[in-house]
């Protein structure tokens, strides 16, 4: 996804954005764009599906989510030619978002509560709400280990 960056890099992006386990530099560009933006203002983000669930990615989420509205996640599917994974937009507007914002998840044609993504200790969005998908992402937050006898770690 980008340059490596030296660990003194890593640290200094780190204080600024007050994270800890961040280390991608594409988490970082996220963040300055962000906050170079004006007030009010809306930027859109082109990033792989995999950015809304897996647990690497999930403090970067909880900053986004918690500092600004992101007003839709737009599913993409395969849209970008040798790349093998699904791609999700990401609309993020410069305001801090009430815990009433809700969220629209386009592929799914449903709104989910800002303040309800934020009580997710993963802060993970899912777009395959089907009923395997909720089981696992389910029994994933509430610590549990087997799900039809198939154990939770094969998920993670």
């Amino acid at each position: 996804w980008g340059a490596d960056l030296s660990a003194e890099e890593i640290k200094r992006l780190q204080k600024r954005f007050h994270l800890k386990k961040t280390k991608e530099i594409f988490s970082f560009f996220i963040l300055t764009s962000l906050e170079r933006l004006k007030p009010g203002g809306t930027l859109s983000f082109v990033l792989p599906v995999s950015f809304l669930n897996v647990k690497a990615h999930q403090e970067i989420r909880k900053s986004i989510f918690s500092n600004y509205k992101v007003t839709s996640v737009v599913e993409l599917d395969e849209k970008f030619s040798g790349v093998l994974t699904k791609s999700v937009l990401l609309n993020v507007q410069k305001t801090k978002p009430s815990p009433e914002h809700e969220v629209a998840l386009t592929s799914q044609k449903i709104k989910i509560k800002n303040s309800e993504l934020l009580k997710s200790e993963l802060l993970a969005i899912s777009l395959n709400n089907d009923d395997l998908s909720l089981k696992i992402i389910s029994a994933i937050e509430k610590g549990s280990g087997e799900i039809h006898g198939w154990t939770s770690s094969l998920w993670l």
